[in-house]
């Protein structure tokens, strides 16, 4: 290996901008903004050269943070729902409770009352 580039391939936004390192490290690398692969290639049990893939995380952050505002407006439309259906329910379900539980009050302060 003589740590010549053979071949690379740079997006189309990325070119004259990003050069590929002579020594990339091995395995894989996670950096804020990046994500990156090196592996060396190997014919006949002779190493021939590495190859090296590195891929720009800036679009899965930006995913990420789209991710995030859409969830919370729809965590706060859910919230809104939720209270002004409360809102409107509250009386046609309570109502009925409430009056049972005053029965039951008055029949035990009053337990003569409503026997005939």
């Amino acid at each position: 290996m003589d740590d010549k580039i053979l071949a690379w391939y740079v997006r189309r936004d990325l070119t004259g901008v990003y050069v590929p390192p002579l020594e990339p490290p091995a395995g894989i690398v996670w950096a804020s903004d990046s994500l990156s692969f090196a592996e060396t290639v190997f014919l006949e049990g002779r190493p021939v050269g590495t190859i090296y893939i590195q891929e720009d995380l800036s679009d899965v952050h930006d995913r990420m943070v789209r991710f995030a505002w859409s969830s919370s407006f729809m965590a706060l439309a859910c919230l809104l729902f939720v209270y002004v259906a409360s809102l409107r329910l509250r009386h046609p379900i309570a109502r009925p409770v409430y009056y049972l539980a005053e029965i039951a009050r008055q029949v035990e302060t009053h337990p003569t009352i409503g026997i005939a």
